[in-house]
């Protein structure tokens, strides 16, 4: 006989994404554990101010959304455990989620892990992240609205010509910045490689 899974939802990552999907499964009265290391937002955790996040008409700092986030899916019901999400399996009719603390057995899994943006390697570029350094031209162009702006990047920024792709067009005008565009990235290590196995 196989053995109940201890959980009927495990969500994998703790970003606003996880947090959310953790947040409606225990609210529909299932039995919810998010795994994430940190736990409490992901990668907003490292931004200085959110402006464009509902809610928050003066903005939030990503430090304080986090947290809040994490404790609005805990008052939901759901579990939230730091632990690092290493093997993911499908076992019989169920999925076994191995941690680097135990093994979790779930009906459903929810991936929710983001991405990384690609880094450039320059000179303090971890430290001016958030204040000043920014991945998204549409949430933060208007942050930058009327000065000099530096762009690098394939598919999101220029063509090898040097015009503005379609796909940013639109923001950078809005923006009101003033683009110099410096171009494309040129290693082709992909940004977040996808796969059940998360070691190696």
């Amino acid at each position: 006989m196989a053995q109940s899974p201890e959980y009927e939802v495990v969500v994998v990552g703790g970003g606003p994404a996880g947090l959310t999907a953790a947040l409606f499964a225990a609210r529909q009265g299932r039995s919810t554990i998010l795994l994430d290391p940190l736990c409490m937002g992901g990668a907003i955790l490292n931004t200085e101010r959110i402006e464009d996040f509902p809610g928050f008409p003066d903005g939030v700092a990503g430090f304080d959304l986090g947290p809040r986030l994490q404790e609005q899916a805990a008052a939901a019901g759901a579990t939230v455990e730091p632990a690092e999400v290493t093997r993911i399996e499908r076992h019989s009719d169920n999925w076994r989620v191995a941690t680097d603390a135990r093994e979790i057995g779930a009906d459903a899994v929810i991936v929710a892990t983001g991405s990384r943006p690609r880094k450039l390697g320059l000179p303090r570029e971890d430290e001016l992240e958030g204040k000043g350094l920014s991945h998204c031209a549409s949430c933060d162009g208007p942050l930058f609205r009327g000065k000099a702006v530096a762009m690098v990047g394939g598919r999101a920024i220029t063509e090898a010509s040097g015009r503005v792709t379609p796909q940013t067009a639109p923001a950078i005008a809005a923006s009101g910045v003033d683009l110099i565009s410096v171009g494309w990235l040129t290693h082709s290590a992909p940004v977040l490689d996808i796969g059940l196995d998360f070691r190696g």
